[in-house]
């Protein structure tokens, strides 16, 4: 993550990420989620803080979707 600057009304947060394919997404970093992590930590009103919270703590590195309770195995048990 680079620097925070601050702006005139506020303040800039510059993130980047890696693409990655969409077969291995865990090879690659997801900006919005590196944002999310950074946000979780802001004082925001509840529905706020809820929401952000929700992004950084359930679906960051969740690559099977196991913390949404949609992860599924064939019947080799081959997470897909």
């Amino acid at each position: 993550m680079l620097p925070k600057k601050p702006v005139m009304a506020g303040l800039e947060i510059t993130v980047k990420g890696q693409s990655a394919h969409g077969s291995e997404p865990a090879g690659g970093v997801n900006a919005a989620f590196l944002l999310a992590d950074v946000l979780a930590e802001v004082p925001f009103a509840a529905p706020e803080k809820q929401f952000v919270g929700f992004i950084a703590n359930t679906l960051n590195r969740d690559f099977s979707g196991e913390r949404l309770g949609i992860n599924f195995k064939d019947d080799e048990k081959q997470v897909i």
